[in-house]
């Protein structure tokens, strides 16, 4: 074998083997992978596919945590390059906030896969739930000083690790003799916003989570007066796709001659 052969044998090689191994390639517009969208919001991708083999199939899959995958669109192709418009509803969720991820996957007939994944944040417009008569005692008293916020239950501070602990009661009786401190502080971790202009009665996930965002986050609240509403964002420990906000407002705070009765009464609306 002359050595121009052997020559266009080893090029025609190197272009066979870059021919079976370069990737399908994926472009899809907008570009974002992260949307925050509210439920029957419409979502239009200009989506573009291409492969020096021949397109096999397109697919778009969309799943939420602990559900199975749901196809969206199965699409078989026979060409080098595909074009299309994939407008996609939001779907309803019962719960407030719903992590929900779109994959498209791009395969041609040489065994070449792209996927992109895009995800989106789908904010339920529900009516927040409120519970009331929530009551948590002075951090000088026997009682239970803490809340966990998520459950709903009062706790002792001494007893439950930190990160069950949202809101704790501070005051300590050398410091603040037989009077409540009025001041929080979370040993989980989260923040708070005073908001007393936010619309408590008609508040909604949607209403709750854009003053949250839009106030001045702090780690403690202090100076707590009757009807002052704190808004808060709390992450499940347990399950850290899960976040849920809060807005409490204060009904009464009952500083007493005796610092075993003082305490704060609350609703929660979640």
């Amino acid at each position: 074998m002359s050595k121009t052969v052997l020559f266009f044998l080893i090029i025609l090689f190197f272009i066979s083997c870059k021919k079976e191994n370069d990737p399908c390639l994926l472009l899809i517009t907008p570009d974002d992978y992260y949307y925050v969208q509210e439920p029957n919001d419409i979502l239009s991708f200009n989506i573009s596919c291409s492969s020096i083999n021949t397109l096999k199939k397109f697919t778009i899959t969309s799943k939420t945590k602990n559900t199975f995958s749901k196809t969206e669109l199965d699409t078989l192709i026979n060409a080098d390059k595909f074009y299309l418009v994939f407008e996609y509803q939001v779907p309803k969720f019962p719960d407030s906030v719903t992590i929900l991820n779109l994959l498209f996957t791009l395969t041609d007939n040489g065994g070449n896969q792209t996927q992109m994944l895009k995800t989106i944040e789908i904010r339920s417009e529900r009516v927040l739930e409120e519970t009331a008569g929530h009551v948590m005692y002075s951090h000088s008293s026997e009682k239970y000083d803490a809340y966990n916020l998520l459950s709903g239950n009062p706790i002792h501070s001494e007893i439950v690790d930190s990160s069950q602990i949202h809101i704790m009661d501070i005051s300590v009786d050398s410091i603040c003799g037989n009077s409540l401190m009025r001041k929080w502080v979370s040993p989980a971790g989260i923040k708070f916003v005073r908001f007393n202009d936010f619309d408590y009665p008609n508040s909604t996930i949607i209403s709750l989570m854009n003053s949250y965002k839009a106030g001045i986050k702090n780690d403690f609240i202090e100076n707590l007066n009757e009807e002052d509403i704190i808004l808060t964002k709390i992450t499940d420990t347990e399950d850290t796709d899960s976040i849920v906000y809060v807005a409490i407002k204060i009904i009464n705070i009952i500083d007493a001659d005796s610092t075993d009765m003082d305490r704060y009464v609350f609703n929660i609306k979640k």
